[in-house]
């Protein structure tokens, strides 16, 4: 097997233009709801529009009570499309778009052209995106089955069967 170094792949990020500034965006495939932190309703002058009953579970695992909603205006040509946000209290001054505003606007990210296709109707913007690429060292990688089996074997992380029942018959356990 050959070492190589391998690249992990971080937030997806954009700039959107909301409530009429220039924002950065985390677009999230994996988040449920649409956040915004406490620190940048601040900035933004908005205000707690309704009470909430969302938790967010952050990477890290921890759990965080949304304070509430409020409404943010997404430009989209010369239509602004208003978004429901959970709003959290965190460290990080963030907008957090999920799978709800994705499915929307019937967004396909493009890893090649490093863009977000977004749709409405007849019309489609192109959001240039970036994510940050952090190297993995050791990681090892192989695409012949056979070697991958024999260093399972070796390792005996995949010893399965051989020990206990090699040569027994059992019509739920065949060797």
């Amino acid at each position: 097997m050959n070492n190589i170094e391998a690249e992990h792949l971080t937030a997806l990020r954009g700039k959107l233009i909301i409530n009429q500034e220039l924002k950065d965006v985390m677009f999230d495939t994996g988040a449920a709801v649409n956040v915004i932190t406490s620190q940048i309703m601040d900035e933004m002058d908005l205000k707690i529009e309704e009470p909430s009953t969302v938790r967010c579970v952050m990477i890290n695992e921890d759990k965080l009570a949304s304070r509430g909603t409020t409404t943010i205006y997404i430009q989209f040509g010369d239509k602004e499309i208003p978004i429901k946000v959970e709003i959290i209290d965190s460290g990080k001054n963030e907008i957090v778009l999920g799978n709800g505003v994705l499915d929307m606007f019937k967004a396909n990210i493009d890893y090649t052209d490093k863009t977000i296709i977004i749709r409405m109707n007849d019309e489609t913007m192109d959001i240039p995106v970036k994510y940050t690429q952090r190297t993995i060292k050791g990681f090892e990688e192989t695409f012949d089955e056979e070697e991958i089996l024999e260093e399972l074997y070796q390792d005996e992380l995949y010893n399965i069967y051989e020990d206990d029942h090699e040569g027994q018959e059992d019509e739920n356990f065949k060797v």
